[in-house]
């Protein structure tokens, strides 16, 4: 199972952003403050990270994760939208499986979309029955993450992502306006470097989450919040640090998901 990493978005792909609302502007980790200074030079420049946050917090959350059976072409990310309906919607202790019948031909039937661990929020919206739009992106070989966006008319309804990008500026993910109006940026923390593929270093990190009808707010790896209209749940979170030196670019990973709810 692919574990929730980045922009359904949220490996090797790329990820977005989400935001949720505390009782100030932001929230999660204390950002402002000095960060590591390897962070920080990984991110001058393509304004695709924050500054790291001075912190590393334990994990607060069970491991979350995502996967759809979606398998794309094997040369590089693909990209598909589909009205679906709903034709079962399942939950044990820690998993909860949705099936979807899509018009889309290039879709399997049914689109099994499955989580593990996640939180007990589940929208009304996505119960068997419902017809939504879904927009389902998924990547191999360089690229490996699957990516989902469910909307019921215009309201997005789940955003949710599992995979690592080589690349810190998105430029190998799923299209950077799938989850719109919800936007994800990268946190940087001052937790330990350790050793990713092709000798990059990575640490764990945070997501910034913004877009979302609520203030912004900051989710370290592994937490879930609450807002007025959303649960915002994190995973994995891994940020590179320097250059990969397989692709030149930075070897990242984030997992989450966002559910509206009713």
């Amino acid at each position: 199972m692919v574990r929730i990493t980045s922009l359904l978005i949220l490996a090797t792909g790329s990820l977005m952003a989400c935001a949720v609302a505390s009782d100030s502007n932001t929230g999660g980790l204390d950002s402002g403050t000095t960060g590591a200074d390897e962070a920080s030079e990984s991110s001058e420049g393509d304004g695709s990270t924050t500054e790291a946050t001075g912190v590393c917090p334990a994990p607060a959350a069970p491991d979350l994760a995502f996967d759809a059976n979606y398998i794309p072409m094997p040369d590089g990310t693909s990209t598909i939208a589909s009205m679906c309906d709903v034709t079962a919607s399942t939950s044990d202790a820690s998993t909860r499986t949705l099936e979807l019948a899509c018009d889309a031909a290039e879709l399997p039937s049914p689109l099994v979309l499955t989580f593990e661990n996640l939180p007990p929020t589940w929208p009304g919206a996505l119960d068997q029955g419902a017809s939504l739009e879904a927009v389902v992106s998924a990547a191999e070989e360089l690229d490996k993450g699957r990516w989902v966006a469910l909307r019921a008319g215009e309201a997005l309804v789940l955003a949710a992502g599992s995979g690592t990008t080589v690349y810190a500026d998105f430029r190998m993910a799923p299209p950077q306006d799938m989850w719109a109006p919800l936007v994800m940026t990268p946190v940087a923390s001052d937790c330990e470097t350790q050793v990713a593929n092709c000798n990059t270093m990575v640490q764990r990190a945070g997501l910034r989450f913004e877009g979302l009808e609520e203030p912004p707010l900051e989710l370290f790896d592994h937490e879930v919040r609450e807002t007025q209209q959303f649960t915002i749940a994190t995973g994995e979170v891994k940020l590179g640090v320097g250059l990969d030196t397989c692709d030149g670019g930075s070897s990242s990973s984030f997992d989450f998901v966002v559910l509206r709810k009713e």
